[in-house]
Formats: structure tokens, C-alpha cells, sequence
């Protein structure tokens, strides 16, 4: 078993600005509230579902990008790792 990690950054980098695009671009359709006038029950608890639906994706959305970004700080920290050993290596 190789104990070699193989890092290729410009992929991981590349995957990452993709998968912060389409974090980015994660929406819901515009949910209007409907029927604001009525005192309906059913149209009370829709409307508060689809407030919650918002928010949920909202955060989903913020944890995916601080996992995007640690993951960046993770590779950041691996190749300056990787640069530390190969001078000591050269030594």
C-alpha cells in the first residue's frame, strides 16, 4: 500500500469554484404568499411551510459554502505541507 497522497490542486480548485457556482445558484422558485385575506388554516400553515422551505435552503446553502471553503484552507494547508517536506527532503 502506497503511502503517497496525490493532491492535484488545479482539479480540486477547479471542482470547488464549481461547486461554489452551483451553491450560489441554488434557489427556490418565488413562493408568493397566498391568500393573505383568508383566515383558512390550510393557507396559514402553507404559507408558514414555505417561509421555513427558505430558510432551510438558506442555511443549507451557508454550509455548503464553509465546506467549500474549509475544504480550500484544507488543500491550502496540504500543499504547504507537501512544500515544507520536499525542503526537507532536498536538505
Amino acid at each position: 500500500m502506497s503511502r503517497e497522497i496525490k493532491l492535484d490542486r488545479n482539479e480540486v480548485e477547479d471542482s470547488l469554484t464549481n461547486m461554489q457556482a452551483a451553491i450560489q445558484s441554488l434557489s427556490l422558485p418565488a413562493m408568493k404568499t397566498m391568500g393573505e385575506q383568508s383566515n383558512l388554516e390550510m393557507l396559514k400553515q402553507l404559507n408558514e411551510l414555505n417561509t421555513e422551505l427558505k430558510l432551510l435552503v438558506e442555511n443549507y446553502q451557508h454550509l455548503l459554502l464553509n465546506n467549500e471553503s474549509a475544504t480550500r484552507r484544507s488543500v491550502e494547508s496540504l500543499s504547504q505541507s507537501d512544500q515544507v517536506a520536499a525542503r526537507f527532503m532536498t536538505k
